[in-house]
């Protein structure tokens, strides 16, 4: 449920669009401080041409400076991500856009009551979104030995404990049976793709997208998701993070 805060925050304005509230008409700031606006709306996505919503950033200017589109599954109660864009690549990591649209989304998923937001992360966004608290999510053991095999060429001396952890990990589950009807080794391993994630954003690791350098890249795009409970554990972050950007809205 929205909650109004006190004077100096414009109410945050959400609206029912088909079956789901949405936010809609929303002043906020980006992490400059300067004028941003929030709008929902239907569309088509620009990469799958799938019928779906979209949450929108526009400058002081009116100009689109970003966007995420997104459905909502009543059945499964899931906030399912399709894209998430920063228009002009000069604009990323400079105005928070991302920051703002992620929001955005839980926000959406509070007022929807939903259970997570799921989606596919691209290899060179993992972090992005690790930073906002999404787990990597792994289906199957080739997966798992595919991403323990990259981590084991690490060559930054910070991670080094998780190099090798990854060669010693790889060996048990070439020898251990099927992954992940061994519930210990699958433990272990997402164990070790977490703390490997939360070294690299805790020491502010340069991450890199090319699969040919063997340093800090899983070199694999990741299913990863945010569930309510997570949300909730870290309302204190994510209240912080509401502030900054002017959403008048704490968990």
């Amino acid at each position: 449920m929205i909650k109004l805060l006190r004077l100096g925050y414009a109410r945050l304005h959400t609206e029912l669009l088909g079956n789901f509230r949405v936010l809609k008409n929303c002043k906020l700031k980006d992490s400059n401080g300067s004028n941003i606006f929030l709008n929902t709306q239907y569309c088509s996505d620009p990469e799958s041409g799938i019928r779906c919503l979209s949450t929108d950033i526009f400058d002081s200017n009116g100009q689109k400076k970003a966007y995420n589109t997104f459905e909502i599954n009543n059945e499964t109660r899931e906030f399912s991500g399709f894209n998430m864009n920063v228009i002009n690549t000069e604009d990323r990591q400079k105005h928070g856009y991302g920051e703002v649209l992620r929001l955005s989304s839980i926000i959406e998923l509070m007022e929807n009551n939903l259970k997570k937001i799921a989606i596919f992360s691209l290899n060179n966004a993992i972090p992005f979104h690790y930073k906002y608290k999404f787990k990597p999510v792994i289906f199957s053991k080739d997966e798992a030995m595919s991403i323990l095999n990259e981590i084991s060429y690490e060559k930054n001396p910070v991670l080094e404990k998780q190099r090798n952890a990854s060669i010693k990990l790889l060996d048990e589950m070439i020898f251990e049976g099927q992954f992940p009807s061994s519930v210990n080794t699958g433990e272990k391993f997402m164990m070790l793709l977490n703390e490997y994630l939360s070294e690299v954003q805790k020491n502010k690791i340069p991450w890199f997208s090319k699969t040919h350098i063997r340093c800090v890249n899983l070199t694999s795009d990741l299913s990863m998701e945010l569930d309510r409970d997570t949300i909730l554990k870290n309302k204190n972050y994510f209240n912080q993070l509401f502030e900054k950007h002017g959403f008048d809205y704490r968990l």
